[in-house]
């Protein structure tokens, strides 16, 4: 499979993401097609390496640089086996759809759970600061809750705060979630939410990571694993922000990927003035996002949502068939 070739040559000196992207798409890929039963006969990948790649970056690579990237290619194959983690390319039947057709898309990614869902489920991604207010929490934990309750896979990134509350509201609803990971699958960030991922897996839902097992985590990698949550997602609803934050770099990446974009809004002096949802005043005041504020404007959104990415499904109207439903949103 392609994947075998994209990891090995990922580990490459010269060698990133869009480099390798362009030379995919510039090459047969019968050619560079192996099964894992290829991967330890490394006469194939230097092969490869010299032929393909190294014309394509202009940089000769010499022995040790082909050892080590075939070694590392190795141990991230047995580190997967061992630990129970997936292995999937853009030619894998499994692979999400939506991810093949966002601007530098991911080559592969590792999974734990079923990741199917990414495929035949619509999914809306729930997310937010890492320190929301005690409202921010409930209402997290609401959405989570209305998208599970409407059989819609809601996304996340597992950090604490609004995505955790997210996550947690659709898993209280028998719902399935999907957790997408900065870092490596071997490991679990934040630690606290150790139990919580055990949990979305242990309930249909999934963990991804673009990173393999053993991957040391920098900064930048969060910013990467947020244009997979939005991509991922029909659409995003941002919970409570900042005008600076993480939360921004998922919103940038929607608006770039064409995805519909709600923000949690209240009428009322007392919650203009929350310095965490300044961010979603902002949003919503420049027509980036649409507010969400009671059950109508929700049910709307997730219609659009549903059209665009043209997975029909009907939504009910929470105010004709539950009217308990539309206070409790509208108290949000």
């Amino acid at each position: 499979m392609v994947k075998y070739f994209s990891l090995f040559a990922m580990y490459l000196p010269k060698i990133g993401r869009k480099t390798l992207g362009k030379i995919l798409s510039e090459i047969d890929k019968e050619n560079v097609d192996f099964e894992v039963d290829d991967c330890r006969k490394i006469d194939k990948f230097r092969k490869f390496a010299l032929s393909v790649i190294a014309p394509a970056v202009k940089h000769n690579f010499d022995t040790n640089d082909i050892e080590i990237a075939h070694n590392k290619m190795l141990q991230v194959i047995d580190m997967c086996e061992k630990l129970n983690i997936y292995f999937i390319g853009t030619d894998d039947s499994k692979f999400p759809k939506k991810l093949k057709n966002i601007p530098d898309a991911p080559l592969y990614l590792f999974y734990k759970g079923d990741i199917s869902i990414a495929n035949n489920r619509p999914n809306i991604a729930v997310i937010g600061t890492r320190q929301p207010t005690a409202r921010g929490i409930k209402v997290g934990r609401r959405f989570g809750e209305i998208l599970a309750e409407k059989e819609i896979v809601v996304v996340g990134g597992l950090a604490v705060g609004c995505d955790t509350a997210g996550h947690l509201g659709c898993i209280s609803k028998n719902g399935t979630t999907i957790a997408v990971m900065a870092g490596g699958l071997d490991k679990v960030y934040p630690a606290q939410n150790q139990l919580l991922a055990k949990q979305i897996v242990d309930d249909g839902g999934c963990l991804i990571s673009e990173y393999p097992p053993g991957h040391r985590t920098f900064r930048s990698d969060f910013v990467d694993r947020d244009r997979l949550q939005s991509g991922l997602s029909s659409g995003i609803i941002v919970v409570e922000t900042g005008v600076k934050g993480g939360t921004m770099h998922t919103v940038e990446f929607a608006r770039l990927q064409g995805k519909q974009i709600g923000a949690f809004y209240q009428e009322g002096a007392v919650f203009a003035k929350i310095e965490k949802v300044q961010g979603n005043l902002k949003l919503i005041k420049s027509k980036i996002a649409v507010p969400l504020s009671n059950s109508s404007e929700l049910n709307d959104f997730i219609e659009k949502c549903m059209n665009d990415s043209q997975e029909k499904k009907t939504v009910p109207s929470a105010v004709e068939s539950n009217r308990r439903e539309y206070v409790t949103i509208s108290l949000f």
